[in-house]
């Protein structure tokens, strides 16, 4: 497994055209410079810590995204 910071991603992007930031895209751009910077990848070893934490960090990551997702309905209905 090899690791690309999320800014070196954002400024890999930054070199498509286009400017919508979707799963599909970032997958595309993630692909495309990995292929092209294999030198440059952070490889680490897939470990059962490791996919716990991951886990653990998707875990947090979606409640995030619910907990802004009901923010944004409760201000709709308040206005």
């Amino acid at each position: 497994m090899a690791y690309v910071t999320g800014l070196t991603l954002r400024r890999a992007a930054d070199l498509y055209a286009g400017a919508a930031k979707t799963d599909a895209g970032d997958a595309q751009v993630l692909a495309d410079f990995a292929w092209r910077n294999a030198d440059r990848l952070t490889w680490t070893t897939v470990t059962d810590e490791l996919l716990a934490r991951l886990r653990i960090l998707n875990g947090r990551n979606t409640d995030l995204a619910a907990d802004a997702t009901r923010a944004a309905n409760r201000l709709v209905t308040l206005c």
